[in-house]
C-alpha cells in the first residue's frame, strides 16, 4: 500500500492543481449538501443514520477519479482529506441551519473552538451516551455510523485510487 518507490514519483503540477482544486470544490459542496440532508433527516425526522456521509464521499471519489492523468500516493491521501474538509463543512452547515435565528448563540458557538471539532467528537459521543443510559438502539446505531464513517474513508482512498 505505501510503498516508498510511490512516493519517489513524480508528481507533474498540473494533476496536482487540478485534484487540489476539484477536491476543494467537492468538499465544499458535498458539505454544504450533506449538512443540508443532515439537517433534514436526523434533526427534523429523527433519523439515526446520516446520509451526508454519503455524499461527500461520492462528491470527492467520482471528481477525483477523473481529476489526474499520471498517478501519485498523494491522490488518495489528498481525497482522505478532502472527505475530512467536507464532514467539516456539512457540520458547520449543519449549525448555521440549526441556529440561524439565533444570531447571539451562533456567534457563541463560532467562537469557542470545542464546536469547531464537534463533527469528529461527534460519533464517539453519541456512542458514549448511548452506553451511559444502555439503550441498546442508540449503541447499534452508535456503531453502525462509526462503521460508515471508517468504511467511507477507505471508499474514498480505494476510488480515487482507482487501478492503481
Amino acid at each position: 500500500m505505501f510503498k516508498l518507490n510511490n512516493w519517489k514519483q513524480t508528481i507533474y503540477k498540473d494533476d496536482i492543481k487540478a485534484v487540489i482544486l476539484n477536491g476543494l470544490l467537492m468538499a465544499v459542496l458535498g458539505g454544504i449538501l450533506a449538512g443540508l440532508v443532515d439537517y433534514l433527516l436526523v434533526d427534523k425526522l429523527g433519523s439515526q443514520f446520516t446520509i451526508g456521509l454519503i455524499i461527500i464521499a461520492y462528491f470527492i471519489v467520482y471528481k477525483l477519479k477523473g481529476a489526474y492523468f499520471n498517478y501519485h500516493i498523494l491522490y488518495p491521501i489528498l481525497g482522505v482529506v478532502f472527505f475530512i474538509i467536507g464532514m467539516y463543512i456539512s457540520h458547520i452547515t449543519e449549525i448555521f441551519i440549526t441556529f440561524k435565528d439565533y444570531d447571539f448563540y451562533l456567534e457563541y458557538i463560532l467562537k469557542d473552538p470545542e464546536w469547531h471539532f464537534a463533527f469528529i467528537t461527534r460519533y464517539y459521543t453519541d456512542l458514549k451516551c448511548a452506553f451511559e443510559y444502555k439503550d441498546v438502539l442508540d449503541i447499534f446505531w452508535s456503531i453502525f455510523n462509526i462503521l460508515i464513517l471508517v468504511l467511507l474513508m477507505g471508499f474514498c482512498y480505494k476510488g480515487v485510487k482507482g487501478r492503481n
